[in-house]
């Protein structure tokens, strides 16, 4: 994806862990999960033609391998817990 580092943090030289569509909040998005060595980014794509417009979290990396944990390291599994509220992730 072209989304590069922005106010919000996200790392053009991020590692792209997981990309895939899954159905979040009744919608299908595309769900992509990467990477820096110290924060992991969660960001879903309305439209996966227009790049530049998605919803975003940033996480500490501690923080994203303790939830990786609880849903058995499956991205899968960690997605379903995944929703969208007030245009927010």
């Amino acid at each position: 994806m072209a989304v590069g580092y922005n106010e919000k943090g996200i790392e053009p030289k991020r590692k792209v862990l997981y990309r895939n569509f899954h159905s979040i909040s009744d919608l299908i998005y595309l769900v992509e999960i990467s990477r820096t060595k110290m924060k992991v980014f969660f960001l879903i794509f309305p439209n996966f033609e227009t790049p530049e417009q998605y919803l975003d979290s940033v996480l500490p990396e501690r923080v994203a391998c303790k939830m990786m944990q609880d849903c058995g390291n499956s991205f899968e599994s960690l997605i379903q817990r995944f929703y969208v509220k007030f245009d927010t992730l």
